[in-house]
């Protein structure tokens, strides 16, 4: 295989690693489908082939949720673990704030089979979005939908500057049991989907 660095170590010349089944493996990496997992994960691909000589592997399955990126460390399908998998050793980019508790319960239940390694050095966030237009429009009507107090129902109606769910077009959406580029969507998580139904009422 052609090199990237110009003094990489070349393929013949790398080693594997012994997995937990004592045997020969390169050093699995599974990424997220986010950009900043893709593009972290091919460079540390190539710094521990071509830079610290071990055989490496970029799974080529994307991982869409956070949890379930995780549980590959312990050789587990998804979060419940009820299909085990090729087990992955390293998951970069993964955002453990929004997982953090479930992240305490991975490690309490798999001790020595993950470390946090720290911070990739960067930051970054995630939150809401609204259109300027809705923001001026409760605005107009002295509703500040930047201000999360005011999405309270009970002193307040901001689904009325919103489309419902059922203002989607239906042919947009998947059915609850399909999948995307071959990862299963997450309704089909009990835990996610009980708080759907808790939330809208929604049983068809």
């Amino acid at each position: 295989a052609e090199l990237c660095l110009p003094n990489g170590i070349p393929e013949g010349q790398r080693l594997y690693v012994l997995n937990a089944s004592n045997e020969q493996s390169p050093i699995r990496l599974t990424i997220f489908a986010w950009r900043s997992s893709i593009v972290t994960s091919q460079i540390a691909q190539i710094l521990i082939s071509e830079v610290l000589g071990y055989h490496a592997l970029v799974t080529p399955e994307t991982i869409f949720d956070t949890t379930a990126g995780i549980s590959r460390l312990a050789g587990c399908e998804s979060s419940d673990c009820q299909v085990k998998t090729s087990r992955t050793d390293v998951v970069l980019d993964t955002w453990l704030s929004p997982v953090f508790p479930f992240w305490q319960g991975f490690l309490a239940q798999n001790p020595q089979v993950a470390e946090d390694l720290g911070s990739m050095g960067y930051q970054g966030g995630d939150g809401l979005y609204i259109k300027g237009s809705v923001l001026e429009s409760a605005a107009n009507a002295g509703l500040a939908l930047e201000y999360y107090k005011s999405y309270n129902m009970s002193f307040h109606q901001p689904y009325k500057y919103f489309d419902t769910l059922w203002d989607l077009p239906e042919a947009d959406l998947e059915p609850c049991n399909g999948s995307f580029l071959g990862w299963p969507l997450e309704p089909t998580d009990s835990e996610k989907m009980k708080n759907y139904l808790d939330w809208t009422g929604d049983v068809d």
